[in-house]
C-alpha cells in the first residue's frame, strides 16, 4: 500500500492517486502545502500504487 513510502520520499506526482482502481487514494496537504497520497476508502491491496510509484520502485 503507498502509505508505506515515507512523507519525505514522495514526489507529489499523484501516479498512485491515478491508476488506483477502486480510486481509494486521494492527495491531502500538508502543514507546508505540499500533497501527499492518503488511503481513504477501500483499498483492494492490489499494489498498482506501489508499481507504478517512480520512488518506491527504484
Amino acid at each position: 500500500m503507498i502509505e508505506n513510502v515515507e512523507k519525505n520520499s514522495c514526489c507529489g506526482c499523484e501516479a498512485c492517486r491515478q491508476i488506483c482502481p477502486v480510486q481509494c487514494i486521494e492527495m491531502q496537504e500538508d502543514e507546508e502545502g505540499f500533497l501527499y497520497p492518503k488511503v481513504v476508502d477501500k483499498c483492494i491491496q492490489c499494489g498498482k500504487c506501489l508499481a507504478v510509484c517512480p520512488v518506491y520502485a527504484v
